[in-house]
């Protein structure tokens, strides 16, 4: 079923433009990385935008850009699917992959130089929003983390923030972990402190005993 569906697909793009993208796995445990080929293209049957899994390729060689480019080149070609047909290469911002001289997005260009590379708009903005959060006072990274192993650390503060809590009238939740690397965590993080703000009076009860 699998197969036939990636045919459908691949006859597609073997006729229209398409947009493609990939990014590696992060899970180090394993011996293979994956790296899951996504295509966008128009289908004329269905008169819509289609993006879709197309194919998921493995390697236990290094994650450079020429092997990770080789990976996607091989997707394509045992479909006959010509470069000239994407139009735009999607990924992350990292150097191995829109590098300009070893990057992914550079193999890329060697086969259709007219392939708009397109980074992670999302990473752009996180990194952007980093560097103005860097003018501030305090860390609000080094808030979270504080808050969050003072009272995991201690089941007896737990009790204590949840009377506090009871007290502010605030919601029974809990501080969230912010995990640096998990860069989408901070936004669900931040507004967990900013609801739990109240509890301001708890912290100052907790440092009048120390």
């Amino acid at each position: 079923m699998l197969c036939f569906l990636s045919d459908i697909i691949a006859d597609h793009l073997r006729q229209t433009p398409f947009s493609l993208s990939t990014d590696g796995s992060s899970d180090y445990g394993n011996e293979e990385q994956l790296y899951p080929v996504v295509v966008r293209y128009f289908d004329e049957s269905l008169k819509k935008i289609v993006r879709v899994l197309f194919e998921i390729r493995t390697t236990k060689d290094r994650s450079t850009g020429f092997n990770i480019f080789k990976l996607v080149d091989a997707a394509l070609t045992a479909k006959k699917i010509p470069w000239k047909n994407c139009i735009c290469f999607s990924c992350d911002n990292a150097s191995v992959m829109v590098g300009i001289r070893e990057g992914v997005a550079a193999y890329v260009k060697k086969q259709n130089p007219d392939v708009f590379v397109l980074g992670c708009l999302c990473h752009r903005l996180h990194l952007a929003a980093e560097k103005g959060a860097d003018t501030l006072p305090f860390t609000p990274v080094d808030i979270l983390v504080k808050i969050y192993y003072y009272l995991e650390k201690s089941s007896k503060r737990h009790k204590d923030m949840k009377e506090a809590q009871a007290m502010c009238g605030t919601a029974n939740h809990k501080i969230l972990k912010h995990v640096c690397t998990r860069w989408l965590s901070l936004e669900h993080s931040l507004h967990r402190l900013l609801e739990q703000w109240p509890l301001v009076y708890y912290f100052k009860k907790e440092g009048c005993r120390s």
